[in-house]
């Protein structure tokens, strides 16, 4: 008779499964955030870094909160330099960039929440100002605006005055 493996929370846990990984580059290609197109508002964005993306008819990825806990800042196994990100490819301009705009958001968040706000209410005055915006339109409205080498005036970089670009948080 076959014996089958015992299944109990601590053996079907996401920290069960990240020990069996030996090769964490290969897994961005499945757990990666995708395109900001592809979230539909910030609440989905925040979900799938707090409780995993949706899979319809089968269940959730990981919570990339939890990848990124994992392999977010390891050192690179064989030259022991560097603190890349493990599982993000670290020479692919798209998945950086993609990151990237994944983390503009999450960082807002995360920022609104240690100002004692609930990851809800933070969530919430993102939507509020997403108004009829996609997720990239959300993203470069809520960008600060740079300023280009050798370019005069404009607002000192030393200011902490928010410009009109920023979201204000209040609680």
């Amino acid at each position: 008779m076959t014996a089958y493996p015992d299944f109990s929370v601590s053996s079907c846990g996401w920290q069960a499964l990240f020990s069996l990984v030996v090769h964490p580059d290969f897994l961005w290609d499945c757990w990666g955030p995708g395109n900001l197109g592809e979230f539909s508002d910030v609440s989905s964005l925040w979900k799938c870094w707090d409780e995993g993306m949706a899979i319809e008819g089968v269940g959730r990825k990981p919570p990339l909160q939890m990848v990124e806990t994992e392999w977010g800042s390891c050192k690179d196994k064989w030259s022991n330099k560097g603190h890349h990100a493990a599982w993000r490819p670290h020479q692919n301009t798209t998945a950086h960039q993609k990151w990237s705009q994944f983390q503009f958001f999450i960082s807002r968040i995360e920022t609104s929440i240690s100002t004692g706000l609930t990851a809800l209410q933070a969530v919430q005055v993102l939507e509020d100002t997403c108004l009829t915006f996609s997720m990239p339109q959300l993203h470069r409205k809520l960008q600060t605006k740079r300023q280009k080498k050798g370019k005069v005036g404009g607002p000192c970089p030393e200011s902490s005055a928010p410009s009109s670009g920023d979201v204000i948080m209040a609680t």
